[in-house]
């Protein structure tokens, strides 16, 4: 007798298309494209130059995902919910003092130059943005880094990735009780040029790129960039996201080194339509 279908298999299913999606090589238009922003950014040409050399191999691996049921799933230490597109995940307070050029790495990554840390895989965050329906999409984005004659300009919007809102959860322990707390991830930033926490602004989901068949995401453990990088999963689109010596931690608000943080991302617009 064959088994009954699991409720859960257009999900698996989404995931199974996904993977193998993510494990093809680009179209050559899309190479071509993704090697021109490497190639016009000068900020990581050194770090362009140290990759073609001996690219390090780095592959999504094993990937399943469980139902916890009430459109909640979960994926290594990811959970998702399909029906609000919240995605929570564990990371480590990593940098109290210091000049940030990413907001998250994972433990083999730039540690140095970020804000938190992590255990999760890119290539694992990569697929929950994809099944919670997040678009990714580079768009103007990088214009920052671009001369003038390659910058994407008012046509690249249409193109950019799906903004997303990142929160930042926590607890503090004073007196014996324990106070949660939660700031939106530029609250715990501070911007050196305006001596104020970083504005608003967008995080945009602009994915990894492929470069020689390595998923640069995850050879470099890049997640969310502050200084923005074409190898990072998310970036920053704001006034100054160009500049790698704007950005400290802010000390006010960020909790002490090696704090256990729980990171959300949602939706930028709850009442904005995915784009498909």
């Amino acid at each position: 007798m064959p088994a009954k279908q699991s409720p859960t298999s257009p999900l698996l299913t989404a995931l199974i298309a996904g993977l193998v999606l993510f494990c093809l090589p680009d179209a050559p238009a899309a190479r071509a494209e993704k090697a021109k922003v490497k190639q016009t950014s000068p900020a990581k040409e050194e770090e362009g130059k140290s990759k073609a050399a001996s690219p390090k191999q780095a592959t999504p691996g094993k990937a399943s995902v469980k139902s916890l049921g009430d459109h909640r799933y979960q994926i290594g230490d990811i959970t998702f919910n399909g029906k609000t597109r919240e995605i929570r995940f564990p990371a480590t307070m990593n940098l109290e003092k210091g000049l940030l050029e990413y907001v998250l790495v994972t433990d083999e990554g730039k540690i140095h130059e970020s804000l938190l840390s992590t255990k999760i895989r890119p290539a694992q965050l990569q697929i929950a943005l994809k099944l919670c329906h997040y678009r990714d999409g580079v768009g103007d984005t990088f214009d920052a880094l671009f001369p003038e004659d390659e910058k994407k300009g008012k046509a690249g919007i249409a193109d950019r990735g799906s903004s997303i809102r990142i929160a930042a959860e926590w607890t503090e322990k004073s007196d014996g009780l324990e106070k949660p707390r939660r700031f939106q991830i530029g609250e715990l930033i501070r911007d050196l040029k305006t001596d104020s926490p970083m504005n608003e602004g967008q995080w945009i989901y602009t994915g990894s790129i492929i470069y020689e068949g390595t998923f640069i995401a995850e050879a470099e453990g890049t997640l969310i960039a502050v200084y923005i990088d074409n190898g990072s999963l998310i970036n920053s689109f704001r006034s100054g996201s160009d500049d790698d010596e704007r950005w400290m931690t802010n000390t006010k608000i960020a909790p002490k080194m090696g704090t256990p943080i729980t990171l959300v991302l949602s939706p930028e617009s709850q009442g904005k339509p995915a784009k498909k």
